[in-house]
């Protein structure tokens, strides 16, 4: 992710360099004479916060965004699989969608990466190569949602919801609301969100949200892709009961959460999987009968 800012890293090196070649010590000794002593390896800190989840039945793999980077596991019939970093980049991923074969995500770089405190929009690849995309240094999106070409993010820096329609390139700024997660409906044009005061919807890309009528006190919500089998949105309320819907205004409450959920996913099937900071469960297309996706 320095990449757009390596030349920059290189003349302050060289200038430094310049500058102490007179009284430089002999190649290899530190000033005082002695051998430096060999670097200590990096230790992976592993999943800490779990910001977003992706599990994508057709490659058979799925996503944790954290704290510190990317994480990834094949989906298995027993849920062993374990679960590694993809790549070497350990910033701040916080929200996270899938666009077509595309990770889309955004936060903030990691402890001492130079460059701006917000990311941007930021492919990822399954190699774990990034490159940002969109609204470089300009938006930190905590909470992000997919459906087809369409793209929504709530920009923690500030407070508004931008919308793309063209899978994340470009984006138009919407309403300026207090926004936790965001989820599409399956129709692809109600944009769903949780807040304080219960759940919204905008019909107008973003630009505009009304409270939904009778609909649980939702905290987090996800939805599944615009072709899946089973077309619906999900979510966990203030009590950890988890609720479908297949139009994103009428709610039916399916089982209670087995964990305290940090993220939530709706897989193409319509299962759900929730995570936390120790494990991932999936249940069946009715919400229950969970079992493990995943441990950390």
């Amino acid at each position: 992710m320095t990449a757009r800012r390596a030349s920059t890293v290189a003349v302050g090196v060289a200038a430094v360099a310049l500058s102490l070649a007179a009284c430089a010590p002999p190649a290899g000794l530190t000033p005082d004479g002695f051998a430096p002593a060999p670097e200590a390896a990096v230790a992976d800190p592993g999943v800490t916060h779990v910001h977003a989840l992706d599990v994508d039945e057709q490659s058979g793999l799925a996503r944790i965004a954290t704290h510190y980077g990317i994480y990834g596991a094949e989906l298995t019939a027993d849920g062993s699989a374990q679960v590694a970093r993809i790549g070497e980049w350990q910033g701040d991923a916080m929200g996270m969608a899938r666009v077509s074969d595309s990770i889309l995500f955004s936060g903030h770089p990691a402890e001492g990466e130079p460059g701006p405190a917000n990311l941007g929009v930021v492919a990822f690849a399954d190699d774990g190569t990034t490159s940002v995309i969109a609204l470089d240094g300009e938006v930190d999106f905590h909470a992000m949602a997919a459906h087809g070409s369409r793209v929504a993010g709530w920009d923690s820096a500030t407070g508004a919801v931008f919308l793309s329609d063209d899978g994340g390139a470009t984006w138009t700024m919407g309403a300026v609301t207090p926004i936790r997660s965001l989820a599409w409906a399956p129709d692809g044009v109600t944009l769903l969100g949780t807040t304080a005061d219960g759940l919204v919807a905008s019909t107008d890309g973003g630009a505009t949200f009304d409270l939904v009528d009778g609909a649980p006190l939702l905290v987090l919500l996800a939805n599944n892709e615009a072709d899946a089998a089973l077309p619906r949105a999900a979510g966990i309320d203030t009590e950890g009961v988890i609720h479908v819907s297949a139009d994103g205004r009428e709610w039916t409450a399916t089982s209670e959460s087995p964990i305290l959920p940090e993220a939530i996913a709706v897989t193409a099937s319509g299962r759900i999987a929730i995570a936390d900071t120790s494990l991932a469960l999936v249940s069946d297309a009715d919400g229950r009968n969970w079992q493990s996706l995943f441990r950390y």
